[in-house]
This record gives C-alpha cells, structure tokens and sequence, in this order.
C-alpha cells in the first residue's frame, strides 16, 4: 500500500492526541470501524434533444442538481448507486460530490490503477464504476465499495415502437375489439357478413392465426368483454360465451330485459345495457338493473370501448368506463366506482357534453379507449389515419390531445383501429384497412426497480 494513504492516518492521530489531557493519552484508542454513510452528487450538465418549430433537429445544455438523485449504499455488498436514473443525455465524465461523508479516511482507484486520497473537489469520470475505499482510523483494515453513477440510456418519458408483421387479410377488415388473454392477443373483426377471430402470441415473433366465428356469434363484436377468462358476447337478446374466441354458444335468455350487448366487466361482474339501461351479473346467468342516471337516450349503443382503471390510492376501488355513440351518433361516456371490498352501490354517471367542450372526449370513428400508466389513452381514426392519442389524468373527465410522451408514430394508415395492451406493459394497435399492427412500450415501464428498502 503507498505511503500517502496513511498520511492522513497520522495526521489524524496526531491531532487526536493534542487534544488530550497528557494523563489520559495512554488510553487513548483508535476506532476500527470504517463506513461511507452519505454520498450526494453535486450539479451535473446535461445536453437536452429536441426540435425546432421547422421540425429540425437541435440542442442546448442545462444545469442539473444531482441531489435529486439520492444515492443509496448497500452496506451489505459494498455497493452505492443512485436507483433513479439521471436523464439521457448527462455528463458523468466530470462528477464532483456535493457530499461525501465516511468514518474514516477516504481513497479512490484512479485510471492508471493506482489508490489516492480523496478531495472534495476532485473531479471524477463516472462512465464506468469506481472504487472507493475507506480506512479505519486506526490503520487495520478497509471496506471497498463500487459507486456507480446509472444514466439512462433511453428517454424514460418516450414510446419505442416497433411494427409487428401483419395478418394478410386484415387489411379488407374492420377492426372491432383486440384483448389480451394468457399472453395472446386476440382481435375480433368483421368483413362484409363474415366475422372473425385473429390470434397470435404477445410475447415471440410467431405467427397470427384467423378463424371465422361459429355458433351463436355476438351481434356486436365492439360488445365483447372477457370475464373470468371466458369471452362474452349477446347475440339476438341472448348471452352468449366462448372459451377460445372462435365456438360461441348459449348460457342464458335475456329477451325479458332486452340486451343488446356486454358493454364491459370487472373482476367481480359483467355490465350490459338493455332496455332499461345497465344491468350487472355476477356470472352472465343472473341479472339485476344497475342504478344509474334517469337518461335512457343517451346511452351507447355501438362502437363501445370500456375499460377498467383502479384508484391509485386504493386498489380496493375501480372505476369502469364505457364509450360509445349514442342512437344520434354522438359520443358519449358513462362512468361507475366500484368498490370491490364492499357494498357496490355507485351509480352509472354520465359525463355530459362531451363533444364540443374545451376537453372533452372527442367524437372519432373506430373510437378506442385504454388504461395505461395510471392515465386513460383514448385514440380513433382521423382522414384514414390513426388520430394522436388522447389522454386523461382524472378518470375520463378531461381529455387532452398529447403529442410529447403517449405518441405512436405519425401518420399510420388506418380506417379502423382496435387498442391493448399486455403483461408486458405493451400497447398493441391493430389498424384495418391498412392491415397494420405496431407494438410500443413508454421506456419507463419497462426499467426493473432496484430494492432498496427490506423487512426481513
């Protein structure tokens, strides 16, 4: 070991005892405890991406205060990193830390290989990890730890997308209903008299698989919902099931309540609408008026999209949100709260004046509407392409059009599309009349959070 890291070593030492009465300097012992116990790191400089209003590329620097980042230290495996990410784009090449605190005296491995005392204005080149070690007072022994200062290598806040190879004939299809069950995707679309089920895996490059329905087919394939991992439909007042997509059959008539379609479900109950508004059933067999708003002539009644997003507060309460165009084709959307551990007693609400207010829900054809990231995504077509998604933040009341982080890529054929999204926190657009499918993630979803807190 070089001299010069045990300068300090004496030098502490020294100036320990100097500060001692002279009767009490024989007792005098050094600690063997040696710790990093804080690390911050101090303003950094990042080079920002972005576009001029022509649409050219450009950038600037900007400050960036890296206490924002806190540093967590794995006394255990001797590790110290900063578990949130700093933005693309920051210059790690010159790190000085804001603070550094250690029992003990402090070095760090320099390029060449080599240990050397620590200052707190050294300027250090974090692109690959560094060694630090610290030295006991008392000279015996030293704990190394590996700081690493993590960038992020992607936009967090950005959609990758990826167009996944098509179906040959989805192109002549309009798109009604996509799903995903066990790691498939399944769409559901009509072409002229004919309806179909397409197939393939969400989670490989295989193949799709296309199958005509047989049976007793729902009259509404937007009026699809799975429930309990079995597929629901009404056919003729009918409610109708399928385990595969494909082969629908019979489970009860409901002619007397007069359905016209399954407008969404919950963990706990399927919703339709039928002659006197909503209706609930905990199995498809039985079925009970759901209390709602007294408006019966504008509620959904084709091209429906629902979908279900828990509170982020409390899981325990869902709200399910059903769109639709009404008898007028107007869009409209109702929304219920659901409270899954007690008393299910909300009523259907409808948020009027959608079209036509400052944020409402716009009016677009083949309308789909998703939950993802504890925001709802609503798209439709516009001028036979897909429109920008549009985004809500508070449960469906207010919709903004977004053009900076929920974005696909521009200009994609479509005059009809369906949305889903799978276990992997992929969105999925299948779009008729172009035949194609795209595959897209926020980045954000896809880091694996690092434990940093434990209760055993």
């Amino acid at each position: 070991m070089k001299l010069n890291i045990f300068l300090p070593l004496i030098g502490a030492f020294l100036l320990a005892t100097s500060c001692m009465k002279s009767e009490n300097t024989d007792d005098l012992e050094l600690s063997n405890h040696c710790a990093i116990t804080n690390v911050v790191i101090g303003t950094l400089h990042r080079v920002v991406q972005t576009k001029r209003v022509t649409g050219e590329d450009t950038s600037y620097v900007t400050s960036l205060y890296g206490g924002y980042y806190p540093m967590y230290i794995d006394q255990l495996n001797r590790e110290i990193y900063n578990t949130d990410s700093l933005p693309v784009g920051t210059n790690v090449k010159a790190v000085v830390f804001s603070s550094i605190t250690s029992d003990g005296v402090l070095t760090y491995r320099t390029e060449s290989g080599n240990d050397t005392i620590f200052n707190a204005s050294d300027s250090l080149d974090f692109t690959n990890p560094r060694i630090f070690t610290c030295y006991p007072y008392s000279g015996v022994g030293k704990k190394s730890y590996r700081i690493h200062v993590n960038v992020h290598k992607v936009d967090p806040q950005a959609f990758t997308w990826n167009q996944v190879p098509s179906e040959p004939s989805l192109p002549n299809m309009e798109v009604k209903k996509s799903m995903v069950r066990d790691g498939e995707l399944y769409v559901f679309a009509v072409s002229g008299t004919e309806r179909y089920a397409f197939k393939r895996t969400t989670y490989s490059s295989g193949g799709w698989e296309r199958q005509a329905l047989t049976g007793q087919v729902p009259d509404e394939l937007s009026g699809i919902s799975l429930f309990k991992q079995t597929f629901y439909g009404v056919s003729q007042y009918k409610v109708v099931t399928s385990k595969d997509g494909v082969e629908w059959t019979e489970i009860s008539d409901q002619s007397s309540l007069g359905l016209k379609f399954i407008c969404g479900s919950t963990d706990d109950a399927l919703y339709a609408i039928g002659n006197e508004g909503f209706y609930a059933s905990p199995n498809g067999l039985l079925w009970t008026r759901d209390a709602q708003e007294p408006v019966l002539d504008d509620l959904p009644n084709n091209h429906l999209s629902s979908v279900v997003m828990s509170m982020s507060f409390n899981e325990a309460f869902q709200y399910i949100l059903i769109s639709g165009y009404n008898q007028n084709a107007e869009t409209v959307l109702w929304k219920k709260l659901v409270d899954a551990s007690g008393d299910n007693n909300d009523v259907w609400s409808r948020y009027s004046g959608i079209d036509g207010t400052p944020y409402g829900l716009p009016h677009l054809p083949s309308p789909s509407m998703i939950s993802y990231d504890e925001r709802l995504l609503y798209l439709g077509c516009k001028d036979d392409t897909l429109s920008l998604f549009y985004v809500s933040e508070d449960a469906g009341r207010n919709w903004r059009p977004n053009a900076n982080v929920y974005v696909h890529p521009r200009g994609i054929p479509a005059t009809s599309v369906s949305a889903a999204v799978d276990d992997e926190h992929y969105v999925w657009l299948v779009c008729g009349g172009s035949g194609e499918v795209w595959r897209g993630r926020l980045n954000q979803l896809a880091f694996e959070k690092q434990q940093t807190a434990y209760t055993k």
